[in-house]
């Protein structure tokens, strides 16, 4: 498909110029999932509780059993099966890396296991199963450890790996149906996007005299409504056997025709381009909050010297500048009050005894001689004078 092809040469693209460089080495490990992903067919990620009963579930829908089920947590790393020619077993591991392991290996790779591989476990972000199976070159499936498990680590690996998902097949368990931390999962699983398909194992547990499955379906689909889409009952080890034994009324028995439905629906209703780019944004958006930061930075340290020059240097010479200019202003608006209260004092002089009288009081000494041939002039065009300086000083 076109859409693959041009994001897979953008991927590639993206990934060289930020090869190399340490501070994108999270982004980079995002890119390489998607580009990875983005070559399968849909992954559809089987979730739920502890003892919900995910690897048996598994198993049924490949008619063998691969995947060890057990009473403690069987499943302690995330498990990918995709399509191969031949059966392997490929660790992939947090820092990147990957690794072949003999078939043998598998159970102590994958389950919760005493002996030397525990150490490996803690390292390994999932392992790939390679299994020469028909349905898996349309279909890639997940096999998660349980999200209520005691174990730390196992609830991670699953929420580190929910994000790749493009399907999810949510199981319930019907003995502990619809516990508080089975809805705050679900609610957090709505969030990233994905409404997971309800199923619920373990039917054959149901007792028909006291209410019918139909009902209590129903009921509890009601529930749910907002977090799963459709509920569906099965019974995953009866189904197993009747594979496994060619029994017919054991798989009927099962109702695994409707999982076999569901599948099918799943592998209609192609959303991997939409997932493909949702996916995009949290490594755009770190790419984006990286920059800024690498931008703020370097406009810090460019401007670092200057910056010190001006508070050590420039600021000082301001300030002592503008405390000058504050004093001569001070000095000048005290000049003219005394110039203003001159003119006051002289445009009441009505000869010039009163005007010497007043020129004396303000350090002015005219002479009569000066008073008739120079000192002449009309008191208004002081005022005027005045006015002039004024307007002048404001602008």
């Amino acid at each position: 498909m076109g859409w693959k092809k041009n994001l897979d040469l953008a991927l590639s693209k993206w990934k060289e110029l930020m090869s190399g460089h340490e501070e994108y080495k999270l982004i980079l490990k995002d890119i390489s999932a998607i580009q990875q992903d983005l070559q399968e067919p849909p992954i559809v990620m089987i979730a739920g509780e502890f003892k919900a009963g995910k690897s048996t579930f598994i198993n049924a829908w490949l008619g063998e059993k691969i995947l060890t089920a057990d009473v403690t947590p069987a499943t302690a790393v995330v498990t990918k099966l995709t399509y191969g020619k031949t059966k392997k077993v490929i660790g992939h591991f947090k820092n990147g890396e990957t690794k072949e392991y003999d078939e043998q290996w598998l159970e102590q790779l994958t389950a919760e296991r005493e002996g030397r591989f525990g150490f490996v476990r803690k390292q390994l972000s999932h392992i790939e199963l390679k299994l020469p199976v028909e349905k898996l070159q349309h279909v890639t499936i997940v096999d998660s450890p349980g999200l209520n498990a005691t174990i730390d680590h196992h609830t991670d690996a699953t929420e580190m790996f929910l994000h790749r998902a493009d399907k999810m097949i949510w199981l319930f368990n019907y003995q502990f149906f619809g516990t508080s931390t089975e809805v705050a999962e679900l609610k957090k699983i709505n969030e990233l996007g994905i409404t997971p398909v309800g199923v619920v194992n373990r039917i054959d547990l149901h007792d028909e005299e006291e209410e019918e499955l139909s009902e209590f379906l129903d009921g509890e689909r009601r529930k749910f409504r907002s977090l799963i889409s459709g509920l569906t009952g099965v019974s995953a080890l009866e189904a197993l056997e009747g594979k496994l034994e060619n029994n017919d009324t054991k798989l009927k028995w099962s109702n695994w025709a409707e999982v076999e439905k569901i599948f099918e629906t799943l592998k209609a209703e192609d959303n991997k381009p939409q997932r493909m780019f949702e996916r995009l944004k949290k490594p755009l958006q770190q790419l984006d909050q990286l920059w800024i930061n690498k931008k703020a930075d370097a406009g810090f340290y460019e401007l670092q010297p200057l910056v010190y020059s001006f508070f050590d240097h420039d600021l000082p010479r301001v300030l002592k500048d503008r405390e000058q200019i504050e004093e001569k202003l001070l000095q000048m608006d005290q000049q003219f009050s005394i110039v203003e209260e001159a003119i006051s004092s002289l445009s009441n002089t009505e000869s010039f005894e009163e005007l010497t009288q007043s020129s004396h009081s303000h350090g002015i000494d005219l002479s009569k001689k000066n008073w008739e041939d120079k000192v002449q002039f009309k008191v208004e065009d002081i005022s005027g004078c005045y006015q002039s300086i004024m307007t002048a000083s404001e602008n």
